[in-house]
């Protein structure tokens, strides 16, 4: 048997193995160590299933691990700002038109970063909801 402190991350293992693996939580066998009054303190799990847990967790880097459904689903959704949208649209007016700034020229190139970096995370929400089982946010 392997222990582990029971913790906010034991905790998730287990749940992201329930919702992401075929092979079913209820096939492993967990046991709680307990405190007199009752609080869990630990988990006691067979070696062979704690690296299963593991590997699982450790396999795929563009999971968003530790998030929940409606948090996921909140970055999946998400749009840039109207204010940083109408910014977005006058920058990029201005340097068709040749008029931008070398500060405009900087402010824009941040933006189109920060757009590339929420693209990103919005895609690995959509994908680790899709490994979920959660289709329809696909």
């Amino acid at each position: 048997m392997c222990y582990t402190r029971f913790s906010r991350s034991c905790k998730l293992l287990l749940e992201k193995w329930r919702c992401h693996h075929s092979y079913p939580i209820s096939d492993i066998r967990v046991e709680y160590l307990v405190r007199e009054d009752g609080e869990r303190t630990g988990v006691v799990l067979n070696w062979q299933d704690f690296q299963k847990l593991r590997s699982h967790l450790e396999r795929d880097p563009d999971l968003l691990v530790g998030l929940d459904v409606e948090t996921l689903a909140a970055i999946a959704d998400g749009m840039m700002s109207a204010p940083h949208q109408q910014r977005l649209e006058t920058l990029l007016e201005r340097n068709r038109s040749g008029a931008l700034t070398l500060e405009e020229r900087a402010e824009l190139d941040q933006l189109l970063d920060d757009i590339d970096r929420m693209n990103l995370l919005k895609a690995r929400a959509l994908y680790t909801l899709k490994h979920m089982g959660f289709r329809q946010f696909t």
